[in-house]
């Protein structure tokens, strides 16, 4: 098989596991992205098996003859930039996967929602709408309510209202941020509460395959910035709720990909947040790899080129979590990580984002988080003794 691939991951260390786990496959793949970014990748980080071809990855018709000229017997996408592309390109040379209706539930959270609902899979009321059309859209509302950008990640923008004078704070900052404005759509939806999970898998040919689940530590009400993960690969939810899950992935026609499904648990009733057919963001293939030594992107290119399911997951009670370094906005002065953490658990990895003298700008929901540690613990009661002593020092002036 030659796989081709698009576009590359914004983040350079799931590029490199990216590229590392497609050269321990024996296939041939073609990474599709702009120069720019393919030169942010270092040339020792390319495997033999693989290689680079710069083309806009949103330019539907140059990648169709891109894959043409490379004789590609699958395209798929890693980020979820690329996925209804892909589908396109799948479409127009009759290559099996997704169609673009299907990728769009993992892009549209509306209309992820409202399909859930129509399907009875969901109980969450929601409306769609603009940033334009907001303030009188939510004169009729009962709050509180959820408003998040229809089409972006990452907790971009997203925000418990609890009244409406709260409204147009949050107006102003959709309209300040880069990828806001007043045509930005928005879906408004009924406050779900519990306590926040995600599931991480696969399904092949419309069997569920589970890596495990990961619990979710976040700042909570309004902005739910999450702060931290811990990886389970033995837990109640996913046993509890797998049927469900099989119901989900069966509504939506997701036979063939990774899933990333962010969900709440209160008492025995659950509601998903939100849906990817792609593998969860924020180092979470780094926690299943720690955990189960699985490499999830190989797993998923072998199914791909041989119908190869990956062995079942052996089930741990160890656990391996990630806690984020948060910062406020402004001049990043004085970063260091907490040395009482370090000494008394296992830091399996760690990295430092921002340098003294670095602008923070958290408002854009990237530069939040200036550094992580990901480390192992024997259990949840040993990980929380751990994350009292996770206090590092940030001085932002």
């Amino acid at each position: 098989m030659k796989l081709a691939i698009l576009p590359l991951p914004f983040n350079l260390d799931v590029a490199q596991s990216i590229l590392s786990q497609a050269g321990n496959c024996a296939h041939e793949f073609v990474f599709i992205d702009m120069q720019e970014r393919i030169d942010r990748i270092p040339a020792s980080w390319w495997p033999q098996n693989a290689k680079a071809v710069a083309c806009s990855p949103s330019d539907v018709d140059a990648v169709i003859r891109l894959v043409e000229a490379e004789a590609c017997t699958q395209v798929i996408s890693t980020a979820e930039a690329g996925l209804t592309i892909a589908a396109k390109v799948r479409k127009h040379f009759g290559f099996a996967g997704h169609s673009e209706d299907v990728e769009l539930f993992s892009i549209d959270k509306s209309l992820m929602r409202h399909t859930l609902v129509e399907k009875g899979l969901s109980s969450v009321q929601s409306f769609r709408t603009t940033v334009a059309e907001l303030a009188e859209a939510l004169l009729s509302v009962d709050f509180p309510v959820v408003v998040k950008p229809v089409r972006l990640g990452g907790s971009i923008c997203v925000q418990l209202l609890s009244s409406y004078p709260e409204v147009e704070g949050y107006l102003e900052r959709v309209r300040s941020h880069p990828y806001g404005g007043d045509k930005t759509e928005l879906t408004v939806e009924s406050y779900i509460g519990g306590k926040e999970f995600s599931v991480e898998g696969q399904v092949f040919d419309g069997q569920v395959y589970y890596y495990g689940l990961t619990e979710k530590r976040t700042t909570d009400a309004p902005y739910f910035v999450e702060t931290g993960h811990t990886f389970y690969t033995r837990h109640p939810h996913l046993e509890t709720f797998a049927d469900y899950f099989q119901q989900v992935f069966e509504a939506l026609g997701m036979r063939n990909c990774p899933f990333h499904v962010e969900f709440k648990v209160d008492g025995d009733k659950i509601e998903i947040i939100e849906l990817h057919s792609r593998f969860g963001g924020d180092f979470i293939t780094d926690l299943i790899h720690f955990s189960t030594g699985a490499e999830v992107f190989a797993d998923q290119f072998n199914f791909l080129a041989d119908k190869t399911v990956p062995a079942p997951i052996k089930a741990q009670d160890r656990l391996v979590s990630i806690e984020f370094v948060m910062a406020q906005e402004g001049e990043l002065k004085a970063f260091t990580f907490p040395a009482q953490f370090e000494s008394s658990v296992n830091v399996l990895k760690q990295k430092q984002d921002a340098r003294i003298g670095d602008k923070i700008k958290s408002s854009t929901g990237f530069y939040d988080r200036i550094g992580w540690m990901i480390f192992e613990s024997d259990n949840p009661q040993s990980r929380d003794e751990h994350l009292k002593l996770f206090t590092p020092v940030v001085t932002v002036g």
